[in-house]
This record gives C-alpha cells, sequence and structure tokens, in this order.
C-alpha cells in the first residue's frame, strides 16, 4: 500500500533535513576542533621559538643545572610539558607530564649519536598519556653546534571538553530539529494539497443530477489553480454532452410518439366501425404503412447517429469524381424540381476533380443538402450546385435562393431535431436529422460543412475536402471503372 503524498512528501522533507543537518553539524564539529588545533599549534611554535632564543643565548654561558633550573623557573615555557635530548642519548630535560613518554619518530631506547632521526621540521601529533590528551610538537634543532631534540606539549583537556559538549548538544539538536522539520513539512504540505483534498471531495460526490456544480478555484496561481479550473472546463463538457443526450432522448421519443399515435389512430377508426367499407381499411393501412416507413426512416437514421458518436461508424473509401456523384445526385432528384417548378443549375469544374470517399454516403449527403435546398425553396426560385478548388482543397457548393435562415440559427443548423422557428416547420416534412447526418458523413470524410445565409436571400451550404487528387494519380483500373 502506498503511503499517501502528503506522509510521502514529509518523508521526504526527514530525509533531507537529516542529510543536511548530518553534514553541516559534522563539518561545524571538525571545523571548530582544526581551528583548536591550529590556535593549540600556535601556542606550541610560539613556546619553541621562546625556548630556542632562550638556549642559543644562555646554553654556553651557564653550565646545564643553572641552565636547567632557570627553564624549571619560567611559566612561559610550561616545564611541565617540556622535553629534551641531547645528540649523546641523554634525557637533559623531562617535565612530569612528559614522564617515560615515547615519541614514535624519536628511537630513545638507543643512543643517537652519529645517527640521530632527521625531524628537521616541526611536527605535531596527538598523544593519549597518562589519562590526558596531549598535543605535542616535536623536533630536532641544531643549537651552538649540538643538536638537541625538543617535545612541547599541551593539554588538550579544556578544548576536548569544549567539543565533547558541542558534540553532545549537536546530538540532542538533531531529534529537535527533524521533529520540529518534519512537523512544519507536514503542515505546509497539507495546506498545499488542502484544495486537491477538496477537488478530491467535490469530484467524488458529483453525479448525473450534480452536474451543475463546480469546483471552488483557489486564488493560488499555480497548477492546483490550473488543475482546477481544466476539471470545471471538463464538468462544463460533461454537462453539455448529457444534455445533448438528454435533449436527444426527448426529442426521439418526440419525434417517434407522433407516428405511433397516427398508426394507433388509423388502426381504431375501421376496427371500431365493424361494416366499414374496403376503402376505409386502404386508406387506413396506406397511413399505417406511410407512417411505418417515416418511423423506420427515423430509427435508421437514429442508429447511423448513434454509431457515428460511438465511433463504430466505419467506411471503406474509394476514388469518386466528385462532379459525376453530384451530377447522378441531382438526376435523381430531377422529378421533385420539376414538381415544385424550380431550376437547377450545375456549374462544373474545368478539369475532373477526384476525392477520397465512400460512394453510398456521399450520395447521401448530396441528397440531404439538394433536398433541403428544394424544400425551402419557392416555386419559380433556383438551385445552383457548383464544385472546384482552391488552395488545395476541393469543394461543392449548394445554393438556393430560398427564405434563408436567421443570424441566430445558423451556430444550431447542425444540430439534431433542431428545427428553425416559423420558416423551418414541421409542415415541411422531415425528422430534423437530415442536416446532423449530413455533418456526420462530411466528419466521416475530414470533410468540413459551412452554411452562409441571410433571411430572405436564400441558403449555400459548402462542404470541402482535405486534398485534391489528380488524374493522373490514379491507377488506370481505378480510373477506368469510374468512367464507366
Amino acid at each position: 500500500m502506498k503511503l499517501p503524498i502528503r506522509l510521502r512528501l514529509t518523508a521526504v522533507y526527514f530525509a533531507v533535513f537529516f542529510v543536511v543537518i548530518a553534514v553541516l553539524e559534522l563539518g561545524a564539529y571538525y571545523s571548530v576542533r582544526e581551528a583548536m588545533h591550529s590556535i593549540v599549534d600556535h601556542e606550541l611554535e610560539t613556546r619553541l621559538a621562546g625556548l630556542d632564543d632562550h638556549l642559543t643565548r644562555h646554553i654556553k654561558r651557564f653550565p646545564w643545572p643553572v641552565l636547567r633550573d632557570s627553564i624549571q623557573l619560567h611559566p612561559a615555557f610550561q616545564p611541565d610539558f617540556l622535553w629534551m635530548r641531547a645528540a649523546d642519548g641523554h634525557v637533559m630535560f623531562q617535565g612530569a607530564a612528559l614522564h617515560s613518554l615515547r615519541i614514535p619518530a624519536f628511537d630513545q631506547a638507543a643512543p643517537i649519536a652519529g645517527r640521530m632521526p632527521n625531524v628537521a621540521k616541526p611536527q605535531v601529533d596527538t598523544f593519549n598519556w597518562g589519562g590526558r590528551t596531549l598535543r605535542v610538537l616535536y623536533l630536532q634543532r641544531t643549537i651552538q653546534g649540538n643538536q638537541y631534540q625538543l617535545a612541547l606539549a599541551t593539554d588538550l583537556g579544556l578544548p576536548g571538553a569544549v567539543l565533547n559538549k558541542m558534540w553532545l548538544w549537536m546530538l540532542l539538536s538533531v531529534p529537535i530539529v527533524l521533529v520540529v522539520a518534519s512537523t512544519a513539512a507536514y503542515w505546509i504540505s497539507g495546506r498545499a494539497l488542502a484544495p486537491m483534498t477538496r477537488i478530491i471531495a467535490t469530484a467524488r460526490s458529483m453525479d448525473s443530477t450534480k452536474l451543475r456544480e463546480r469546483i471552488s478555484v483557489p486564488n493560488t496561481g499555480d497548477e492546483v489553480q490550473l488543475l482546477a479550473e481544466t476539471m470545471n472546463g471538463m464538468l462544463t463538457r460533461i454537462e453539455d454532452g448529457f444534455q445533448q443526450v438528454r435533449r436527444f432522448t426527448a426529442d426521439a421519443s418526440h419525434e417517434l410518439r407522433t407516428p405511433v399515435a397516427i398508426v394507433r389512430a388509423a388502426a381504431e377508426i375501421p376496427l371500431l366501425r365493424r361494416s366499414a367499407p374496403e376503402r376505409v381499411y386502404r386508406e387506413a393501412l396506406e397511413r399505417i404503412l406511410r407512417e411505418s416507413e417515416r418511423s423506420s426512416t427515423l430509427l435508421e437514421d437514429l442508429l447511423l447517429l448513434s454509431r457515428a458518436d460511438a465511433g463504430a461508424e466505419q467506411i471503406d473509401q474509394e476514388s469518386i469524381d466528385l462532379g459525376k456523384s453530384l451530377t447522378q445526385a441531382c438526376a435523381q432528384l430531377a422529378p421533385l424540381v420539376e414538381q415544385k417548378g424550380l431550376r437547377l443549375h450545375m456549374r462544373g469544374p474545368e478539369q475532373t476533380l477526384w476525392i477520397r470517399g465512400n460512394q453510398e454516403h456521399l450520395r447521401r449527403l448530396w441528397l440531404i443538402l439538394l433536398d433541403n435546398a428544394f424544400k425551402y425553396t419557392t416555386s419559380g426560385g433556383a438551385v445552383e450546385v457548383s464544385v472546384g478548388s482552391s488552395d488545395g482543397r476541393t469543394y461543392c457548393a449548394v445554393t438556393d435562393s430560398g427564405i434563408g435562415i436567421a443570424p441566430g440559427d445558423l451556430s444550431r443548423i447542425f444540430e439534431r431535431f433542431y428545427r428553425v422557428d416559423k420558416a423551418r416547420t414541421r409542415s415541411h416534412g422531415g425528422t430534423g436529422l437530415g442536416l446532423a447526418i449530413a455533418h456526420e458523413i462530411a466528419k466521416l470524410h475530414d470533410a468540413a460543412i459551412e452554411v452562409e445565409s441571410e433571411l430572405g436571400r436564400g441558403a449555400t451550404f459548402r462542404v470541402s475536402f482535405p486534398s485534391v487528387v489528380s488524374a493522373e494519380k490514379i491507377p488506370g483500373a481505378v480510373r477506368t471503372a469510374i468512367a464507366s
């Protein structure tokens, strides 16, 4: 089981603080220790310089016992921590604190005449001797032509006590600092993650009945605020989708209720009349057949739209002559043009334009656009179909001189079951799904469908495809099949 983010952040802060504190305190401890040793070494070098000067001036003037007594009485030399040996191995001076002290650099057990170890430069070492910790400076000195071995020491008891106390305080401060740092980290991470907690709680409480609710957006200016705004945008889109589904379901129910009611009424009338003539039964059956066909068309349209929404609508594409495909659709609707007394013009390109698509789906797209143009164009009006290419795209346009569309309705013209008030009423027939289906067919072909219109001045529906396939790029077998 993974720990919550808050505890993980606290653990990270704890580890980081522990490492930082350990490094800082160890660095501080060793820095202080080195500083103390540097001060002690400087003191030893000062004492050595004083002893060197004293011996240089007096070693030839006074016998050694007198000179030794003068060193013994000189407090600056700290005689208890002084050791001195001549070249013949005779120990000339030995302080009480250095009694029997063995310095590894000096061979104290054998005479040193003629083979005295070479310790010309001062060396410093720390020795534990007689229950004390001594800092010892030792070297070999030539004074008035004679060689001597000198050792000067000082007691590190006081500096050691200071270092030990410092180390103790450091050890005691580590858990205190870590506890304070971890508590602060836990509190800070809680404050930082509080908006996330509220977002999670709000998101968990939401269902289909609470889609109008929104997450409170913290004014933090960071990623948490961006997350809240993004989730609110997502909720808005989900709400719009739910509203669309509800509206679609209500509209579909409404559209299906009417033909069901008509069928029921058409069946009840002759059944209530026991001796109805054959004509009544025939009329009832014809009405039932018409409404059944209309209901079947509506159900097929709904099925196509639902499959498109689910992404399950797959089409096989081939190379299609756009002009020829539109010409065939216009020919299919020629009787309707004559019946309504309309004029239909086809304006084609100078050369054959090829697109990739599904012939049956495109035929339905052209029929929807042409039927829509014929339906809302009064007798004596004109409908023009044009095909062309520009900016690397192939397009077709259907323009009518009909009643047009109000500007406020243009943005919703492709919605399912949407009917423009007054101008496009149920009296014109249809299910209200034609343009929605045309829009979905265009999407299946990666095409864009647009509309331009003004009230009383007709409308233009324009479908543009993403690419133009030239005749030279089509295999001969395909060209022959299309041409035939």
